[in-house]
């Protein structure tokens, strides 16, 4: 996951221009560019504090996809499933 930031300049305490309205105002600015998905397996665990049903957690052992852009991830992804 590739992740890029810039700032604009950051009027330090000692600025006297801090409180000016000629200060510049701050530019901030993140973009974001591939993303890796991973399948993990659920397993029967013995967490102690399930009260239900048999207790499970994911394991780790993952199946690892290709790289893919977020842009293209973002179009083709399945509908997000509504709450309750």
């Amino acid at each position: 996951l590739k992740k890029i930031s810039s700032y604009g300049r950051i009027p330090s305490v000692s600025d006297d221009t801090a409180n000016n309205s000629s200060t510049p105002m701050l530019k901030r600015n993140v973009s974001f560019g591939n993303m890796q998905i991973r399948e993990y397996k659920v397993e029967l665990s013995d967490h102690p504090g399930c009260s239900y049903g048999p207790p499970v957690q994911l394991s780790w052992d993952y199946q690892q996809q290709t790289v893919v852009p977020l842009d293209h991830y973002e179009e083709s992804r399945p509908p997000r499933r509504q709450g309750r």
